[in-house]
């Protein structure tokens, strides 16, 4: 069945149910068949895997709680650092301050923390203005570098793994909209620690030395953005690029001025900063603060304000032009646990990664959780139980 036979059945129709798994990539999992996983291996990459895959499936508070439990220290400044901070220091508008330091210079680059979604929305949200000043590529580590990229028009299972998650899949279709060229430059030989560090960046050189001119927005994780000496790395893969290319890149960590699932194991900086919105904080001369603790890897730190809960969901996830939708309890007919996936009507169903999932456990998490849509849009949502039985539901954004 071709997504535009899809389409137009859906609209004919407000919910149908399928039985099997005709229609499911079954790339997400439920959250007890990731806890039992935990159970077997509670430390699997120090948290990180079980962690993304809470984080896949919408439980952000749950995603969190599971990266931190193998990271219990408590940092801790000295007041008269702290009351220099305050007295030096103070929140600028992140968005606009980085657009700035982004129009001063050729290469930017983001982390983010793999288990944190919100990290994708905030950078997603800064596209169309990169893309003013004259930026022209996104060049993402999670990208797989044995994929199409030329062609791609949605983010799909092969883009990659971190790339599943609805909010980095989001990011990539942003990206395509402002017409950005997409550049994978992972490591493909499997090497790891510093040999990695240095073929990404040499990967990257390439593409200047094929187009020197281009401006380019690198997204990674954690810390290849470094630009100071790391671990057995001695160079991350920013501090290399500089190092093979001569260009200095403005470098922007989103993993430190945010909130932990414990506020004792929280950046003291972060809880210093009083703010509602995204910030930069900045001194008198306009330069931003760069500290991670006592160190100075990076240019800049973005401040991610706490969350709050609306609808059962984080206030973010309604951002960039999202709002929260509620579907109709009287129509679910499949046994919970459910995960509810939602996509665009053009999507393929079985290829193409949702724009938003949760994952609901009764009727009245249905009655008090709202999935988030685009403002206006034809959305296929998709509900899916642990046996594999679907139920596909229509919505028509643009008649509300």
């Amino acid at each position: 069945m071709t997504k535009h036979l899809i389409s137009l059945f859906l609209i004919l129709c407000s919910s149908i149910i399928l039985f099997g798994q005709q229609i499911d990539s079954n790339k997400y999992k439920f959250s007890s068949e990731i806890y039992d996983y935990i159970k077997k291996d509670s430390n699997y990459w120090r948290g990180g895997v079980t962690s993304s895959d809470l984080s896949f499936i919408g439980l952000y508070n749950e995603a969190i709680v599971e990266w931190d439990k193998p990271r219990q220290y408590k940092p801790y400044i000295p007041d008269s650092i702290k009351n220099n901070f305050i007295n030096n220091y103070k929140a600028s508008d992140a968005r606009k301050y980085i657009i700035q330091k982004a129009n001063e210079n050729q290469i930017i680059i983001f982390n983010e923390a793999h288990y944190n979604p919100r990290n994708r929305i905030f950078v997603a949200s800064l596209l169309k203005d990169l893309k003013k000043i004259g930026y022209s590529y996104f060049a993402a580590e999670a990208l797989n570098t044995d994929s199409t990229y030329q062609n791609l028009q949605v983010p799909l299972f092969s883009t990659g793994y971190y790339t599943m998650e609805p909010q980095f899949g989001n990011l990539i279709r942003e990206a395509i909209r402002q017409d950005l060229q997409l550049f994978a430059y992972e490591d493909s030989t499997g090497a790891n620690g510093k040999q990695r560090e240095i073929n990404e960046a040499k990967n990257l050189e390439l593409l200047l030395k094929k187009d020197p001119r281009a401006k380019i927005i690198i997204y990674c994780g954690f810390s290849h953005i470094f630009e100071d000496s790391v671990y057995s790395w001695e160079k991350a893969m920013a501090g290399r690029l500089k190092e093979f290319t001569g260009i200095d890149p403005y470098t922007i960590d989103q993993t430190e001025l945010i909130e932990k699932s414990n506020s004792e194991l929280e950046n003291p900086y972060f809880k210093l900063i009083n703010e509602n919105n995204y910030c930069i904080l900045v001194d008198k001369n306009n330069v931003a603060f760069n500290k991670k603790s006592n160190r100075q890897y990076v240019d800049a730190v973005l401040y991610s304000p706490r969350t709050i809960y609306i609808y059962n969901r984080p206030n973010w996830i309604f951002e960039n032009s999202k709002v929260p939708y509620f579907i109709n309890p009287n129509i679910v007919k499949l046994a919970f646990p459910i995960l509810v996936k939602v996509y665009l009507s053009t999507d393929i169903l079985k290829t193409t990664i949702p724009i938003d999932i949760i994952e609901l456990k009764s009727l009245n998490d249905v009655r008090q959780t709202a999935v988030a849509v685009f403002k206006k849009g034809n959305f296929i949502i998709k509900l899916t139980d642990k046996l594999g039985n679907q139920q596909l539901i229509s919505v028509n954004q643009n008649s509300r």
